[in-house]
């Protein structure tokens, strides 16, 4: 490689970076507004679990509406910990936000929705992630409340690394983070009404995820060949450890698996790298609820561990249970033909599966 070639390189990882840096900035812009005016009431609502089926609706509800799995499994944990609700409870709110957790996913999706080629591709990669988690709550929470199985076992394996880590409290650095703290706190303090920014947030990731689209249409058709593929999407394993890695990193599933539909709908990587990768990001998000519960009770710890079994056990389904993964690619294909035919029920679908559905299903309890 001469240094021709790696100054090409530096400048498109140098743009790489600002243009993520900007999509990561305006999420989390996003969720801080969500936040800020619905944090109160999600709050009070989840004192008021008393059924799974609630909290299993919460979940999905809350992750939804704060684009963020980690915060309302943390959130449980700390409920757990305050005796608020319990942990036969709070493991049903986890499964949810598994399931909202794939409402970002499809919205970035929604991105491609001039491009009749990409938006089929960007939905097929977003019901990967979407079907994978639905399917894997709604079995794993037949199976919780016909045993009590996961409630049980995170007890069991809580108490034993509550003994045997002790109740030292392991705090990551998040280096993006860091960048942006300084950025969002100038923002929020000029703009003070949250309901204005909001609305900037969204037009600022919709013009940041078109900006994504653009960089990987007209800078890495040359080098998705040499870069991605011989490297990070190697293999199965390589991927999925590229996904685990890079989401513990910067504490956010969102970010790093919505980064994969724009990806794939460019055709940079295949539908299944991008699976595994977005698999690697379930189990990398876990370790954020995980690191935070070891300062609080052996039960607290227990709804971390839920989190992480839920993702582990749903990762080994589909790596070793032969044709599980190509079921899922085709009926995910098969949604996003129907859905590329009929785009404004994609929308609706998105509607009724994330808020319309769970909220009624909370008011009938």
């Amino acid at each position: 490689m001469n240094k021709g070639e790696i100054s090409q390189y530096i400048r498109i990882f140098v743009l790489f970076f600002v243009i993520f840096i900007a999509f990561v900035l305006f999420l989390d812009l996003c969720t801080y507004a969500l936040e800020f005016s619905a944090t109160s009431y999600l709050s009070k609502l989840i004192t008021t679990v008393n059924n799974p089926f609630i909290g299993f609706c919460f979940g999905i509800l809350a992750t939804a509406i704060l684009q963020s799995s980690s915060t309302i499994t943390t959130l449980a944990v700390v409920m757990v910990a305050s005796n608020t609700i319990t942990l036969e409870y709070a493991i049903p709110i986890v499964f949810g936000s598994n399931i909202g957790t794939t409402f970002t996913c499809l919205i970035v999706s929604v991105s491609h929705y001039d491009k009749s080629a990409e938006f089929k591709r960007a939905t097929t990669t977003a019901f990967l992630h979407h079907l994978f988690n639905i399917i894997c709550a709604i079995i794993f929470f037949s199976i919780e409340l016909g045993s009590g199985l996961f409630s049980n076992l995170s007890y069991v394996l809580g108490k034993q690394l509550k003994t045997a880590v002790g109740s030292g409290y392991f705090n990551t650095v998040n280096p993006i983070q860091t960048i942006l703290d300084p950025v969002k706190k100038l923002i929020v303090l000029n703009i003070t009404s949250p309901y204005i920014l909001l609305v900037v947030a969204i037009i600022g990731l919709y013009i940041s995820l078109r900006f994504i689209v653009w960089f990987f249409n007209n800078h890495l058709m040359d080098y998705s060949s040499k870069i991605f593929k011989p490297t990070l999407f190697q293999n199965r394993y390589k991927t999925f450890f590229t996904g685990l890695i890079s989401t513990a990193v910067v504490h956010s599933s969102s970010t790093t698996t919505s980064l994969m539909v724009p990806l794939a709908a460019t055709n940079k990587i295949s539908f299944k790298g991008a699976f595994n990768f977005i698999i690697g990001a379930n189990v990398g998000t876990t370790l954020t609820a995980l690191s935070g519960a070891f300062s609080k009770s052996e039960t607290a710890i227990s709804v971390a561990i839920a989190h992480v079994l839920f993702n582990v056990i749903g990762l080994i389904i589909y790596f070793y249970i032969p044709k599980t993964l190509n079921t899922t690619v085709t009926i995910a294909s098969i949604l996003a033909r129907f859905f590329e035919k009929y785009r404004l029920f994609f929308l609706v679908y998105i509607a009724i599966i994330f808020f319309i559905i769970p909220f009624l299903l909370i008011l009938v309890y």
